[in-house]
C-alpha cells in the first residue's frame, strides 16, 4: 500500500511548498502597501484641520474622523500634479463619496468616518483639508 502513495507523496510536498510560497508572497505584498493610518484630531476650539501627506502609487492613506449625524463635513484635497482624490465612508462602511477632490456632505449618523486618499497616477504629495460644521 505504501508503494501506491509514493508518487503522490512528492506531489503533495510540492503542493505544500507552493502554498507556503503563495501565502508569504501575499502577506509580503500586503505589508508593502502600508500607507498612512491616522485619526484626525482638531486643535482645541477649532472644527477644521489641514494635513500634508504623500502617497505612493498602489497605496492609500486612511484618515479617521469622529463626527455626529447631522453635521456637515467639507473636504478638499489639492496636489501639485492634480493626481490625487479621496473617498469617504460612513462608520458602517457605506461609501458616501467616491474619488472626489472637493465635497460637502451631511453626515447620516454618529461615529468614525474614513477619508481614504489615493493617487490617480504615480506618486502624489497632497494637502487635505477637512471641516465639520
Amino acid at each position: 500500500m505504501a508503494t501506491i502513495f509514493r508518487p503522490f507523496r512528492a506531489a503533495l510536498l510540492a503542493l505544500t511548498a507552493l502554498t507556503a510560497t503563495l501565502v508569504f508572497a501575499v502577506a509580503g505584498a500586503g505589508a508593502a502597501q502600508a500607507g498612512v493610518y491616522a485619526e484626525i484630531k482638531f486643535a482645541p476650539g477649532t472644527s477644521e484641520a489641514t494635513l500634508d501627506g504623500a502617497v505612493v502609487r498602489g497605496d492609500a492613506d486612511s484618515y479617521l474622523l469622529e463626527a455626529r449625524g447631522g453635521q456637515s463635513l467639507y473636504t478638499a484635497i489639492v496636489a501639485l500634479e492634480d493626481n490625487v482624490n479621496f473617498s469617504i465612508s460612513a462608520p458602517d462602511g457605506l461609501v458616501l463619496v467616491v474619488e472626489e477632490t472637493a465635497t460637502e456632505i451631511v453626515l447620516p449618523y454618529d461615529g468614525l468616518y474614513r477619508v481614504l486618499v489615493a493617487p490617480t497616477r504615480g506618486n502624489a504629495s497632497y494637502t487635505l483639508h477637512v471641516e465639520i460644521h
